[in-house]
């Protein structure tokens, strides 16, 4: 995600986590007329020493009063294509390799059944001991 918003010419900070300048660019790629004026919005961009842990134990209001992480004012639709772009590509890719995974399970079970059906049944096998 980072990586296709960087491509585009986009500078994401570490605090981009909620609200900055990756959502922006998505909602402005998929939704603009809901994006409100976000040209003077100030968010976290300050990747200070212990931040995350402040914001999982204060909140997000510690670091910003607008609860923006991240810079918002960056934002391009560009890069919100590129992002969904990138997101649906991993997506189709995880969707891919797990049907692939599911069709070795049954091809595993499939081996599974053929060969039990091959092996005798254990009452013969144990008559033929007697």
């Amino acid at each position: 995600m980072t990586g296709a918003a960087r491509a585009t010419g986009l500078d994401i900070p570490s605090t981009d986590e909620h609200a900055g300048a990756l959502e922006t660019s998505q909602a402005l790629a998929f939704f603009p007329e809901l994006v409100g004026d976000h040209a003077s919005v100030q968010g976290f961009v300050d990747a200070l020493d212990g931040w995350e842990e402040e914001l999982f134990e204060q909140g997000i209001q510690v670091l910003s009063d607008q609860g923006v992480l991240g810079d918002p004012q960056a934002a391009i639709a560009t890069a919100g294509h590129a992002i969904n772009t990138a997101l649906s590509q991993m997506l189709a890719d995880w969707v891919r390799e797990e049907l692939k995974c599911r069709q070795r399970r049954r091809q595993i079970k499939a081996l599974r059944s053929n060969q039990e059906s091959v092996l005798p049944d254990r009452a013969e096998v144990h008559r033929r001991r007697r």
